[in-house]
């Protein structure tokens, strides 16, 4: 059976340099990580603050590498086919640090859409239909630096979309958004 994710021994360690010249202190962040989760499957992670979920979501999608096990996502090896992964994974982080503050949400999109190697065309109109999907049509044309946290958080949802993805992991999904949308 073919898994959308499958880790086994997943680790991760971040050295963090305390002061110049002495040594970095290492940090284990994950430790040993084994999980399956099957094709069609909703799975959803619970823990506290610093718990490791965002590093874990991180890695699935390919953003950053582990330091020891393996994934598999969607039966590509994470560390070896990390272009496949990226085709197959959307990801909606909860951070809005990695948009383009000064230019528009459908910039933003184009950009994101060009990353993904979308043809124009269809780059034109998917973000179209996911701009009405979520309801930004009317801001579409605003800078995103004017976006509400709630309408960046559905920006964020509409660039995990672009590509269909099979596969799409959500880092605090709901955050800052009304029950409503």
């Amino acid at each position: 059976m073919t898994y959308a994710i499958e880790a086994a021994g997943l680790t991760k360690i971040y050295g963090q340099a305390r002061k110049l010249f002495q040594e970095k202190k290492r940090i284990k962040v994950l430790d040993g990580i084994n999980l399956k989760v099957k094709k069609g499957e909703v799975f959803g992670l619970l823990g506290p603050n610093g718990a490791g979920k965002s590093t874990l979501i991180k890695v699935f999608c390919g953003l950053i590498l582990p330091s020891g096990g393996k994934v598999l996502i969607n039966g590509y090896d994470l560390t070896q086919k990390t272009a496949a992964v990226k085709k197959v994974a959307g990801y909606c982080l909860e951070s809005e640090r990695s948009f383009f503050y000064r230019i528009t949400g459908r910039q933003n999109l184009e950009f994101f859409a060009a990353l993904y190697n979308l043809r124009p065309r269809h780059a034109t109109n998917k973000i179209n239909e996911l701009l009405e999907l979520l309801k930004l049509n009317d801001l579409a044309d605003k800078p995103f630096m004017h976006y509400s946290s709630g309408e960046r958080q559905k920006l964020s949802l509409a660039r995990a979309l672009l590509n269909n993805p099979e596969i799409i992991f959500m880092d605090e999904p709901t955050r800052s958004l009304d029950p409503s949308a």
